[in-house]
């Protein structure tokens, strides 16, 4: 019993001797794993900092005037909601004006929020899908 306690002991120091070696190396330098280490780290950062994707639209794309809310992408114009004349009759797609704008941080989605009649005091809220060219109720 004396001789696998006094074996376990001797294993137990020749397990922790090589995992030390292992992690700081044979002169106990550690500064060669914090090089590593923060050289895998700038990796790591660099290979999530390429893959952010640009935006599909900046807010320079999207435009509001006489005719519409529109989005301009890759250099054609796309009406998002066109603007209601005064007495015109009223449609899904039409708006008498448009109260607030604003863009996702991708640049994918379009939230806007329109007025649809002359009547209505509170605006409905809208997402227009730029990949897709579709606009949903929100």
């Amino acid at each position: 019993m004396r001789h696998e306690r006094a074996m376990l002991i001797v294993l137990t120091y020749i397990i922790g001797f090589t995992t030390s070696f292992i992690a700081f190396g044979i002169t106990g330098d550690t500064g060669a794993i914090h090089e590593f280490a923060e050289q895998k780290t700038l990796q790591n950062a660099a290979a999530v900092m390429t893959a952010v994707p640009e935006p599909i639209i900046t807010t320079d794309d999207v435009g509001l005037d006489n005719l519409g809310l529109y989005v301009m992408r890759d250099g054609e114009q796309y009406f998002v909601s066109g603007s209601l004349p005064a007495g015109a009759e009223t449609g899904p797609g039409y708006h008498v004006s448009i109260d607030r704008i604003s863009l996702s941080h991708d640049g994918r989605l379009l939230y806007f929020c329109a007025q649809e009649t002359f009547d209505q005091k509170d605006c409905t809220e809208y997402v227009y899908d730029v990949l897709k060219h579709a606009t949903h109720p929100y």
